[in-house]
C-alpha cells in the first residue's frame, strides 16, 4: 500500500500507509509520498514539500559541541600515533615515522590550543596526512 502525508495547516502531521480510498482522513490534505523524502514536521506549500529548518543552537550548546569535537580530534591523534609512540619508547622508530609523529604531536598541541569558548567562530587546525 502507498504512503501518504497527512497535512494540516501546511505542515505534515503524520505519514501513514493507506489505500487512499476511504474517507478516514477527511480532516487532512492527503498526498501520496511514495519515493519522496518527506517526514513529520515538513511544510507543504503549493504542491511542494520543504524540510524544516535545523534547530538553532544556544551559545552554550555551540561551546559544548566544539568541546566534543576537540575531544574527538584529540582521541583520533592518540589512536593514529599510538604505534609510533611505542616504537619511539622502544628505540625502534624510523626517521619517517618519527617525522610523522612530530607532525601529529604538533597538530595535537594546536587542537588543545583551540579556544572552544569562541564557538561557533572556532578555527580548527588542518589535520595532517596519515
Amino acid at each position: 500500500m502507498p504512503n501518504y502525508a497527512l497535512i494540516k495547516s501546511d505542515v505534515v502531521e503524520n505519514i501513514v500507509v493507506w489505500d487512499g480510498k476511504s474517507d478516514i482522513f477527511n480532516d487532512y490534505i492527503t498526498v501520496n509520498v511514495d519515493d519522496m523524502p518527506v517526514g513529520i514536521g515538513w511544510s507543504y506549500d503549493r504542491g511542494v514539500f520543504h524540510e524544516p529548518p535545523l534547530p538553532t543552537l544556544s551559545p552554550q550548546e555551540l561551546v559544548e559541541s566544539a568541546k566534543l569535537r576537540q575531544q574527538a580530534l584529540l582521541a583520533l591523534v592518540d589512536e593514529i600515533t599510538s604505534d609510533w609512540r611505542v616504537a619511539l619508547m622502544l628505540g625502534d622508530i624510523s626517521e619517517t615515522d618519527k617525522t610523522k609523529l612530530a607532525t601529529w604531536m604538533n597538530y595535537k598541541k594546536a587542537v588543545k590550543a583551540v579556544n572552544v569558548s569562541m564557538a561557533p567562530d572556532v578555527r580548527w587546525p588542518v589535520k595532517p596526512e596519515v
